[in-house]
């Protein structure tokens, strides 16, 4: 008769420990318990990563050899997903067969985490053989194959040495001592008496990948560190529990940093009154970390962009404005990544000299139209519209009378108007 009592194997302690990076970690089943399979039940510790999906259950039956891919459960073949339970009851096995269990994690983004330890529930019903090899009292090692019948037979004493060699490993890339920058591969070779179950990848003694599966690969984007010097190691297991890390390997990350520091102006300067509407510059200067490559000066204040046209390679000497008055300028500075700086801005008043030649000709004329004795054209009202005058400049009215002859007697002869 079976005996069909549900039998637990219970974990402890090792559920937490971090396998692989992506904030995904692996699930450990600790110890071994002595039970026989027909119905099996595990738990373990809940992992506390904010992003858990849920935890997935492999088996298989007589072999170590990854993957489990074990097959004939009620549940299911393997993995069976539990999703966010801690317990997981897997019925429906051969009770003549030995099983082997891992549980692996994985997060909200469907990743997986490699296997946790290896939980064995060995067969519960004996098979009996009448054994040919081994000889009585041997010592054997792992794997002791074994010739006979079924049957009843006198027992052979064996004594089973347990696995206790650990892995070989070293990294095979990158080189020692050298420059890194961007995207790395860096590679590991690992092998075992038995066979390696898994190799992790560490920098300054921080996890980054690890994997279960050879090649054992991982591209490292050596961006997301700071520059400077660090060491990497690779660290291999085998089924047994066996662990073996390598030698060190130095390397020197150098990436380029991107220049983000838009340039600074020190000063910009315009004169405070000028006669042309291309009026001198001052002063305009500008310093930035890496180098200032271009300037610009325009009438607005909107910032301009690295690419538009105007830019010179040094500071300009003149600006010219569209038309007189009170004017305000702004000056820019960029550099080579396209940065632009903050405006400066400049204020000057350009004041024209009066072109318009007049004669006594044009002083009478005035008179006559002041007094309505001729009608204006419109040539005349540009003309001689020339009072009042505000501060020593005229401000026509469009209005031509008195006023504006005795401006214009006064321009005639020199005399300066207030």
């Amino acid at each position: 008769m079976v005996n069909t009592e549900q039998r637990n194997v219970m974990s402890s302690g090792w559920l937490n420990k971090t396998r692989i990076i992506f904030v995904v970690v692996i699930c450990f089943l600790v110890g071994r318990t002595a039970c026989f399979a027909e119905t099996v039940a595990l738990s373990w510790d809940a992992n506390s990563e904010s992003d858990l999906g849920g935890y997935k259950v492999y088996y298989k039956a007589d072999s170590l050899s990854l993957p489990f891919d074990g097959t004939g459960a009620g549940e299911g073949g393997s993995p069976v997903d539990v999703h966010n339970l801690t317990t997981a009851t897997v019925s429906g096995l051969d009770p003549s067969r030995t099983y082997y269990f891992a549980v692996t994690a994985y997060n909200t983004s469907g990743i997986e985490s490699t296997y946790s330890n290896i939980v064995t529930v060995p067969k519960s019903v004996p098979q009996i053989v009448s054994p040919g090899s081994p000889a009585n009292s041997p010592a054997a090692s792992g794997t002791v194959p074994g010739t006979g019948s079924v049957g009843q037979t006198n027992r052979v004493p064996s004594t089973v040495i347990q696995d206790t060699t650990a892995p070989v490993v070293s990294l095979t890339a990158p080189g020692n001592n050298s420059s890194v920058s961007g995207t790395v591969v860096i590679t590991a070779a690992a092998s075992d008496n038995v066979g390696v179950s898994m190799v992790e990848f560490y920098r300054n003694g921080a996890l980054l990948f690890a994997s279960n599966v050879a090649p054992y690969a991982f591209n490292w984007n050596t961006t997301s560190v700071a520059n400077g010097g660090c060491t990497l190691m690779a660290a291999a297991y085998d089924s047994t529990g066996n662990v073996k890390q390598s030698a060190g390997v130095s390397v020197m990350v150098n990436n380029t940093i991107p220049d983000v520091t838009a340039p600074l102006l020190g000063s910009f300067t315009l004169p405070t009154t000028a006669a042309s509407l291309t009026v001198p510059v001052s002063a305009l200067t500008a310093s930035d970390s890496v180098g200032v490559t271009g300037y610009l000066i325009s009438a607005s204040a909107t910032t301009p962009a690295a690419s538009a046209g105007g830019w010179s390679a040094s500071a300009p000497s003149i600006f010219t404005f569209a038309t007189a008055g009170t004017k305000t300028a702004y000056a820019w500075a960029k550099d080579a990544a396209g940065n632009v700086s903050g405006s400066r801005a400049a204020t000057t008043t350009i004041i024209l000299p009066d072109t318009n030649i007049l004669t006594l000709t044009d002083a009478l004329l005035a008179l006559q139209i002041g007094t309505g004795k001729v009608t204006p054209t419109v040539g005349q009202m540009t003309r001689l519209d020339v009072a009042p005058v505000v501060n020593g400049r005229s401000v026509p009215d469009g209005v031509i009378n008195t006023g504006d002859a005795i401006v214009l007697l006064s321009k005639i002869v020199g005399k300066s108007i207030l």
